[in-house]
C-alpha cells in the first residue's frame, strides 16, 4: 500500500541549517508537519522552513557562526 503523507525529514537536533528562503541560520529544534523548525544561534524564537529551502553550511562556515554568535552572546549576554 501506498501512504499520501510524506515522510518527516531527516535532520539532526543541534544541526545548523541555512534557510535560503528567509535569509536566516539556525539550530535545527525539531520538525513535524513537514517542516524543520530552527531557533537563531545565539537563541530566540523558533521559525518554520521547508525542506527544500534549506542548505548545511561548510564546516568552516558553521564554525564562524557559532563563534559569532558567542560573541555577541558573550558581549551582550544573558545573565541568569
Amino acid at each position: 500500500m501506498a501512504s499520501n503523507q510524506q515522510a518527516e525529514p531527516r535532520v539532526d537536533i543541534g544541526s545548523v541549517m541555512k534557510d535560503t528562503k528567509a535569509g536566516r541560520v539556525g539550530a535545527v529544534a525539531g520538525a513535524g508537519d513537514g517542516k524543520i523548525q530552527l531557533r537563531p544561534l545565539g537563541g530566540g524564537m523558533e521559525w518554520d522552513a521547508d525542506p527544500n529551502d534549506l542548505e548545511r553550511p561548510s564546516p568552516r562556515e558553521e564554525l564562524k557562526l557559532r563563534l559569532a554568535a558567542e560573541n555577541e552572546r558573550s558581549t551582550y549576554g544573558r545573565h541568569w
